[in-house]
C-alpha cells in the first residue's frame, strides 16, 4: 500500500524560499556602509517621486532657478544603542506598503515609480535585516499613515510571509510634514560595535557624499548625526576658447520607457584622484572616477584610447542614465558597479571613446607644447590657465555641444628616434680632449666629437 501511495504523489520539487535565507544569508552579500545607503536611495527615490524630473521636451519649459529638491532633507542618526532614518520625502503610499514594498522582489504588477533607484525589490528588507532583530516603519503622506512594526525572531518563527502588526489612519497631512521615519532597534551587537567606529562614520559620510552627488548638487540636504553631507560641485572648465562636450540621445525612443543618455565630458583642474568617468543610473552614482578598461581607457591596446595617466590628470566625463524601467539601466544589483554587458551600456560606451579622444588629444598638446612652446600662437597653458583663473562652471550650466573644442594645434612631428651611446676612455684622454674642444663635461665630449665625426665622414643621406 506505501509503494502505491508514493506512486500517485505528483513528480515535483519544492522550491519554496525560506525566512532563513533572507534573514541570515542574503545580508551577506552586502557590507553595513552600502546596506545603509541601500536605505538612503529609498528615501531619494520619495523625494524623485515627489518632484518628478520634467521629460527632456518639457525641461525648457520649466526651468527654474531653485535646484529641483530644495526643501527636502535626509537625516541618519547611528548610535551605539540604535539607527534611525527620517526624512520630508512625501512618505510611503500605503498600497505600495501594503502590496509591493515589503515584497522580497519585484512583483510583475507593481505600478511604475518612475526613474527610481529602489525598484529591485530587496534594498531595504535587506538593510533591515542585515542592521537588528527588530524594526519599525512610520510614515505618512497627504491622505494617510502607517505604523508597521517587526520583531524579525518572532516572524521567522510564524509560516506566513506578512508582517501584522500594522496600525492604519487615514488622516490629512501637509505636505511638508509628509515623510517616513525607520528605527532600529535592537541592533545585533556586532553593528552596535561598529557604529560606535570613528572610522565607520568617515567611510558612510564619503559613500553617501559619493552615491548621491548628484541628488545633493540638485538641492537635497543629508545629514549624518546632524551633520551635513557637502558634495564638491561636479564642475568642468568652459571659456570660449575650451567647451566642453555634451550630447544627449535616447535609446528605445519608440517605447513608452526609453532611455535617456546623456554625456558631459572636458577638463577640469588637474586633480589625479579625481579625474576619469562617472557614471550615473537614475541619479544614483554607480561607477567613478573610473580609469580602467570598463569605460574604455587603454582600448585597442593603447591605440583607441590610451591607459590612463597623470597626464590626464584633467579629464573628467559624467554619463548619465535615467529611465522609468530599472531593467533597461545598466547596474548592478547592489548599485556598486556597471553591468558591462548590458547591452545599454554597449550602446553608449563607444560614444563615450568618441567624446574622450579630442579631449585626449588636447591634453597630449598640452603636454608637448611643455617642452616646444609655440612662438606664433598662444600656449596651450596660457589658455588652461586663463580658463582656471575664470573659474570652472558647473555641469549643468555647459551648453549643448557635439564635441570638445579647443585651440586647433597641427600635430606635432615626431621626433627622430635616438640612442644613447657609452663607452669609457682614460680621464687624462677625455680631458685632453675638453681642453680641445673647450667643454666642461665628459658628455659634452662624447656629443661633439660624435658631431665632427659625423660632419667629415657621413654623407647626408645617411641622415
Amino acid at each position: 500500500m506505501k509503494g502505491r501511495g508514493m506512486a500517485d504523489e505528483p513528480k515535483v520539487v519544492n522550491a519554496d524560499p525560506t525566512k532563513t535565507f533572507f534573514i541570515s544569508m542574503l545580508v551577506r552579500d552586502i557590507s553595513l556602509v552600502p546596506a545603509i545607503v541601500d536605505l538612503v536611495d529609498n528615501s531619494v527615490d520619495g523625494a524623485r517621486r515627489l518632484r518628478p524630473r520634467p521629460a527632456p521636451t518639457e525641461a525648457s519649459e520649466t526651468a527654474s532657478d531653485s535646484p529641483r529638491f530644495e526643501g527636502l532633507w535626509i537625516n541618519v542618526r547611528t548610535t551605539e544603542a540604535g539607527f534611525e532614518i527620517s526624512d520630508n520625502c512625501g512618505g510611503i503610499p500605503w498600497e505600495i506598503a501594503r502590496d509591493y514594498a515589503f515584497r522580497f522582489g519585484r512583483p510583475d504588477d507593481a505600478p511604475a515609480s518612475p526613474n527610481s533607484i529602489g525598484q529591485f525589490g530587496i534594498g531595504m528588507k535587506r538593510a533591515l535585516f542585515k542592521l537588528g532583530s527588530a524594526f519599525s516603519v512610520d510614515s505618512s503622506t497627504t491622505g494617510e499613515s502607517f505604523l508597521l512594526k517587526v520583531n524579525v525572531n518572532e516572524w521567522a518563527k510564524t509560516k506566513k510571509w506578512v508582517f501584522p502588526d500594522v496600525t492604519y489612519e487615514a488622516k490629512e497631512t501637509s505636505l511638508d510634514a509628509c515623510g517616513t521615519v525607520i528605527k532600529v532597534k535592537p541592533l545585533h551587537p556586532s553593528v552596535s560595535d561598529t557604529f560606535t567606529e570613528t572610522r565607520f562614520r568617515n567611510n558612510l559620510t564619503l559613500e553617501l557624499a559619493r552615491a548621491h552627488q548628484a541628488t545633493i548638487n540638485d538641492g537635497l540636504a543629508i545629514t549624518l548625526n546632524n551633520v551635513p553631507i557637502n558634495v564638491n560641485v561636479q564642475t568642468l572648465l568652459s571659456t570660449d576658447q575650451l567647451k566642453p562636450a555634451r550630447i544627449s540621445e535616447t535609446l528605445d525612443a519608440d517605447t513608452d520607457r526609453p532611455v535617456h543618455v546623456e554625456i558631459v565630458a572636458g577638463i577640469d583642474v588637474s586633480s589625479p584622484a579625481d579625474a576619469g568617468w562617472y557614471i550615473y543610473c537614475n541619479g544614483r552614482l554607480i561607477l567613478g572616477p573610473d580609469r580602467s578598461e570598463v569605460t574604455g581607457w587603454g582600448e585597442g591596446k593603447g591605440k583607441t584610447l590610451p591607459q590612463y595617466h597623470n597626464q590626464f590628470a584633467r579629464f573628467k566625463g559624467y554619463v548619465f542614465f535615467e529611465s522609468a524601467d530599472v531593467e533597461k539601466l545598466p547596474w548592478t544589483t547592489t548599485k556598486e558597479g556597471i553591468d558591462q554587458d548590458h547591452r545599454v551600456f554597449r550602446a553608449v560606451r563607444p560614444r563615450m571613446l568618441e567624446v574622450a579622444r579630442p579631449i585626449i588629444d588636447f591634453l597630449n598638446a598640452l603636454d608637448s607644447e611643455k617642452d616646444r612652446p609655440p612662438r606664433d600662437v598662444i600656449s596651450l597653458e596660457t589658455v588652461v590657465a586663463s580658463a582656471e583663473k575664470s573659474g570652472a562652471v558647473p555641469i549643468t550650466s555647459v551648453g549643448s555641444s557635439d564635441k570638445f573644442v579647443s585651440p586647433p594645434r597641427t600635430p606635432a612631428p615626431k621626433k627622430p628616434q635616438t640612442q644613447s651611446i657609452q663607452f669609457s676612455r682614460p680621464i687624462a684622454q677625455i680631458n685632453a680632449v675638453k681642453k680641445k674642444l673647450k667643454v666642461s663635461s665628459a658628455r659634452e665630449v662624447g656629443e661633439k666629437t660624435f658631431d665632427y665625426y659625423f660632419r667629415r665622414e657621413c654623407d647626408d643621406s645617411d641622415e
